[in-house]
Order: structure tokens, then C-alpha cells, then sequence
């Protein structure tokens, strides 16, 4: 069952589309915001389903809408269809900075029993490899888009069992099937932004003054003198140890040397020092 308390997450959601929506709203056991205009495509808007939607956000303010479109424009031109795909995209990212768009793949075709045999055989095949195409495109499109997400219902549906005599709208059965899909997308999206939300609180820690000691003060543990380290003197010690490695015996043993020279030519000026002085109080 999909968690109804989605409003703690998301401010609204608003499910947007054609006719086929009709059928899915009423299996919703809870309030969703709808716009069902029939007819409605991306290309060629002459319902007018961009403005529509637009207003429709404007008073909604949702955090999520969900588009089911497309199934009215099969009989377009592939490549113009997601042009016009991209061109919504786009500018409802543009016009709402924190929303996020479900796109539902388009709906496949069955056989139209009010049209003659020779349709079903010529035009429905065609129309299939329109939709195949078309969705592969819708598909790769939301790629590109951090807030934009494809739902696909090939998984789930079947043309024969769940649209109706015209091959074209969702009978109980496909809206049932409609309404599952959009619910685990939605429940996805609900789990995402939750844990991305724990993820960013679990970064901001409040230390915990109180555990260093149960009696000191927090005036106290700010004068607590700071842990002397080492960390100064490796330098040092490295560059010392360096210049004792670097020295042979041989060197070693002429640097002593001439240190010893050294002292006994110091012993040796004191004691001349000390013998003129005596000197000069004689002869004074």
C-alpha cells in the first residue's frame, strides 16, 4: 500500500495529462491533484495543455507532477515530438526551481474494433514502432535532467487485457495498472528525498560537552590546555638523522679531529693569555 502521509515530504503532487486520466483518478483511496484535458498533446497544443498546466501549477505549487501525455501525438513525427518533449521539460524546470517531473512512457496500441481490418494491419503496427521509438527518446531524454524521471509501464502492461475496445484508453483493469505504477514511483521519489534529508541532518553533530567529564563545566573544558604534538619536531629529528646518515666514518672521524685541533688551540691561546698577564704585573 502506498504511504498517504507523502505530504510530509512533498508540499502536493499534481497529475497532469489526457483523457486517460479520467479513468485513473477515481482509483486514487486519497485526494490528488488532477488536470485531465482530452485531447491533449505536446505537439500542436491547440487545447492548450502547456498554459493550462502552468496556471494549474501556479495555484497547486506542487513539489511533483507527474505527465501522462504523448498518446495523442503517435501520429506525429518522432524526432518533432521530442523536441516539443524537451521544450516542456525544460521550461517547467525554468519557471519552478524545485519541482520534479514523472514522464510516463506512452501507452501502446491494441486492435481498434470500430475500425476496418485493413487499419489494424497497416497503420497499428506502424503506430507501435512510433511509441517504441517514442519512449526510448522520452527515456533518454529525462536522463539529462537531475529532476526529471521516466515511468514505464511496459513492465506491467498489457494492450489486450488492459485498454479497451478502441486500442486506445485504459479500461478499469489498465487504469489499475496505471495508478500502481505511478504509486511506486512516487513512493521511490518519497524514499529518496527522505533519505537524502537523514543524510544531510547526520552530517551537523552538536558535541556532546557533557561526556568529556560529568563534572566539568563547559568554562572549563575551554581552558583545558591543548595536547602538545610532536608533529613540529619530525622535521627537525628527519633532518638531523638525514645528516648523521649522510656521513661516512671517514668523514665522521676527520670532523672529530678537527674539532679536537680546535679545543687544544683554545687551551692553548688561554694559557699564552694567562702567562702575558702575569708578565705585565711583573714588570709593572
Amino acid at each position: 500500500m502506498f504511504n498517504t502521509n507523502l505530504n510530509k515530504v512533498l508540499r502536493s503532487i499534481l497529475i497532469a495529462g489526457d483523457s486517460n486520466l479520467k479513468q485513473l483518478v477515481i482509483m486514487f483511496e486519497y485526494p490528488v491533484g488532477t488536470l485531465c484535458i482530452p485531447g491533449a498533446k505536446i505537439q500542436n497544443d491547440r487545447k492548450e495543455f502547456y498554459s493550462q498546466l502552468v496556471s494549474a501549477m501556479k495555484t497547486e505549487n506542487p513539489d511533483q507532477i507527474v505527465l501522462h501525455l504523448g498518446s495523442n501525438d503517435v501520429f506525429g513525427d518522432v524526432e518533432s515530438t521530442l523536441r516539443s518533449y524537451r521544450f516542456l521539460i525544460e521550461n517547467l524546470l525554468l519557471k519552478f526551481k524545485s519541482l520534479q517531473i514523472g514522464i510516463c512512457g506512452i501507452l501502446p496500441r491494441a486492435v481498434n474494433h470500430y475500425e476496418s481490418s485493413y487499419w489494424n494491419m497497416s497503420a497499428l503496427p506502424r503506430l507501435q514502432r512510433d511509441v517504441e521509438k517514442l519512449n526510448a527518446g522520452i527515456q533518454s531524454l529525462t536522463c539529462g535532467y537531475s529532476r526529471c524521471f521516466f515511468i514505464d509501464y511496459a513492465q506491467r502492461f498489457k494492450p489486450a487485457v488492459h485498454l479497451g475496445r478502441d486500442g486506445l484508453h485504459v479500461n478499469r483493469n489498465g487504469a489499475f495498472i496505471l495508478k500502481m505504477t505511478i504509486e511506486n514511483y512516487l513512493a521511490e521519489r518519497q524514499k529518496c528525498v527522505t533519505s537524502m534529508t537523514a543524510t544531510l541532518s547526520s552530517h551537523v553533530q552538536v558535541p556532546d560537552v557533557e561526556s568529556l567529564s560529568p563534572k566539568m563545566t563547559y568554562a572549563e573544558v575551554v581552558r583545558l590546555p591543548v595536547p602538545s604534538s610532536d608533529t613540529g619536531n619530525r622535521l627537525f629529528d628527519k633532518d638531523v638523522e638525514h645528516q648523521n646518515s649522510s656521513r661516512t666514518p671517514s668523514k665522521r672521524k676527520r670532523l672529530s679531529s678537527a674539532g679536537a685541533r680546535r679545543s687544544n688551540n683554545k687551551r692553548v691561546n688561554e694559557k699564552l693569555k694567562f702567562v702575558l698577564f702575569k708578565i705585565e704585573n711583573i714588570i709593572l
